[in-house]
């Protein structure tokens, strides 16, 4: 049985089940990092058209995990259409998870500047006050798109389980932030040329390597709503 995948590449379904697909870890990121180029291209590449209207961007990263979540498990039956598709969806209900984290990395970047023109002592408190900030929206926004592109719920009772979720999986929570400080890191040295980079395909790999870390705690989370 032939599938034609977003890039009009056919896939045998049987010959996909016999090859030996990592299922998760480096590994996995390694393996699609590898055979799946062109199609981390292209979505990055749609992604970050799609978040020009700024007020867009909350569901545009939806949509971008949702692509991301399906080639992660199944490698095939996806494309743009499932992309497109997410980001209408999400146009309204992502937004409460968008303003919460955009708010705080607002925030967290006016305490900065306020700190620069502090005295050391008194700059010390809020340069952590702005690191709190900083790691409550990203831990928020990490967790609170990945469960919209994932279950069909308000962007208020996403909040609330990503609020639950990061602080209960403190490992998985642990290396969202190390991974955004090393694209931070990467991004903020690199000018312009990291620039060039995200704007290619570093937004879908970041939100790649984002997937892969959070899958295991996500399809827990779909358990015990299933139990319950």
């Amino acid at each position: 049985m032939k599938h034609r995948g977003i890039l009009g590449r056919q896939y045998d379904l049987h010959e996909t089940k016999e090859r030996a697909v990592p299922e998760k870890g480096i590994r996995k990121l390694l393996y699609l990092l590898v055979n799946e180029t062109g199609r981390l291209i292209i979505l990055n590449l749609v992604f970050v058209l799609s978040c020009l209207p700024v007020i867009t961007i909350p569901a545009a990263v939806c949509a971008l995990d949702h692509v991301l979540f399906k080639m992660i498990r199944k490698g095939y039956g996806y494309g743009l259409s499932d992309y497109f598709t997410e980001l209408r969806a999400e146009l309204v209900k992502s937004l409460p998870v968008g303003a919460v984290s955009g708010a705080l990395l607002f925030y967290a970047y006016y305490l900065l500047s306020f700190a620069a023109q502090m005295p050391e002592q008194a700059a010390g408190y809020f340069r952590f006050a702005a690191l709190i900030c900083g790691i409550v929206a990203v831990l928020a926004g990490s967790y609170g798109f990945a469960i919209l592109s994932l279950f069909d719920m308000k962007g208020s009772a996403a909040l609330k389980s990503a609020v639950w979720l990061s602080l209960y999986h403190w490992k998985q929570s642990g290396v969202v932030l190390l991974v955004t400080i090393a694209f931070a890191v990467f991004t903020s040295l690199l000018i312009p040329v990291s620039g060039i980079c995200m704007a290619l395909i570093g937004c879908a790999v970041y939100h790649l390597i984002l997937c892969i870390t959070l899958r295991s705690v996500l399809e827990k989370h779909a358990e015990s709503k299933n139990t319950d």
